[in-house]
C-alpha cells in the first residue's frame, strides 16, 4: 500500500513533468507562429511588389546560450543548502537570543546552531534543490526547444537575404516565392 507522501510526491512530480511539457510545447509553438508571421508578410509583399523589403527579423538570430544540466542542479542544491543554513541558523541566534540563559554563552549557541544548519543544508538542500531544479530545469528545456525554432529561423532569414540580393539581378519572384515558402514550419495557426 503506498504512503501519502509517496502518492504526493508521485503526483507533483507527475505535474511538474507534464507542465514542463506543455511549457515546453507552447514556446516552440508561439516562436514557430512568430517565424511563419515574418515569412508570411515576406511573402505577400514579394508577390505584391517583386522585392523583399528591408526589415528586422522578428526573432533573435541566435539562441540563447545553453547551460548543463548538472551545473543547473548543482546551483539548486547549493541554494537549497543555503537556505536551510540559514533558517537553521537565524533560528538558532533567535532562540539564543529569546532564552539569554546566563549560565550558557550566547557564541556556543550560534556556533552549534551555525554547524547544525551547515550539515542540515548540505544533508538535506537537495529537497529544496530540487523543486527549483524543476522550475530552472523546464526553463532549459523550454529554452533548448526554442532554441532548434530560432535555428530554423536563422537559416531562413540567409536565404531570405541572399533572396534579396538575387532578385534585383533578375531572379523570378515566383522561383523565390515558392523556395522561401519551404521554410515555413508545420503548425496549426487556429
Amino acid at each position: 500500500m503506498m504512503q501519502t507522501s509517496t502518492k504526493t510526491a508521485l503526483g507533483a512530480g507527475a505535474a511538474t513533468l507534464i507542465g514542463s511539457v506543455v511549457g515546453q510545447g507552447l514556446g516552440v509553438v508561439r516562436t514557430a507562429r512568430a517565424m511563419n508571421g515574418q515569412i508570411d508578410a515576406d511573402l505577400t509583399f514579394l508577390l505584391k511588389n517583386g522585392y523583399l523589403p528591408e526589415v528586422q527579423p522578428c526573432l533573435p538570430l541566435t539562441g540563447a546560450r545553453t547551460r548543463s544540466k548538472v551545473a543547473i542542479f548543482l546551483t539548486c542544491w547549493a541554494l537549497g543548502s543555503l537556505g536551510i543554513f540559514l533558517l537553521i541558523f537565524l533560528g538558532s541566534v533567535i532562540a539564543t537570543a529569546a532564552v539569554s540563559d546566563p549560565e550558557h554563552p550566547v557564541v556556543l549557541s550560534v556556533v552549534g546552531g551555525g554547524v547544525t544548519g551547515l550539515f542540515a543544508g548540505i544533508l538535506g538542500g537537495w529537497l529544496p534543490g530540487l523543486i527549483l531544479f524543476a522550475v530552472l530545469g523546464t526553463r532549459e528545456n523550454m529554452r533548448r526547444a526554442v532554441g532548434v525554432v530560432l535555428e530554423e529561423f536563422r537559416e531562413y532569414w540567409e536565404a531570405r537575404t541572399e533572396a534579396m540580393h538575387a532578385l534585383p539581378q533578375g531572379r523570378d519572384p515566383y522561383v523565390v516565392w515558392n523556395f522561401l515558402a519551404t521554410y515555413r514550419l508545420p503548425v496549426d495557426d487556429d
